[in-house]
């Protein structure tokens, strides 16, 4: 059975993956700021999904539907500024990203299907 899915948020996603220390917190931020990008997350999900995946615990389609799903949910929070990181002293914070006056503004903005048309 194939799972499928109409009203799709994301469509591009980018994966920053690597051993500790080899620059993912410097590239993170550098891509973010490019248009039509997001501010950076560390969501261990993703992770996870495609450990099952590889441990062929769950199907492709399965891991497919469910990295897409979360990517549509991680957007959706992020253009209402639903759990963004304000710690300023934390890396993944819009602080330390130069984009804390766009996400400052939208903790004020309505949510729904304004928010989804505009996405």
């Amino acid at each position: 059975m194939k799972i499928i899915r109409d009203n799709i948020l994301c469509n591009n996603i980018t994966f920053i993956d690597g051993l500790q220390a080899t620059g993912k917190t410097l590239v993170a931020p550098i891509i973010s700021s490019l248009s039509n990008a997001e501010l950076w997350r560390l969501n261990h999900l993703y992770e996870y999904i495609l450990v099952l995946l590889d441990l062929k615990k769950i199907s492709f389609d399965a891991a497919a539907s469910l990295l897409k799903m979360y990517a549509d949910i991680d957007l959706y929070n992020l253009a209402i500024s639903r759990d963004v990181n304000f710690r300023s002293q934390d890396e993944s914070s819009p602080h330390n990203n130069l984009l804390t006056e766009i996400y400052a503004k939208r903790l004020s903005s309505n949510g729904g299907d304004i928010v989804t048309s505009h996405i």
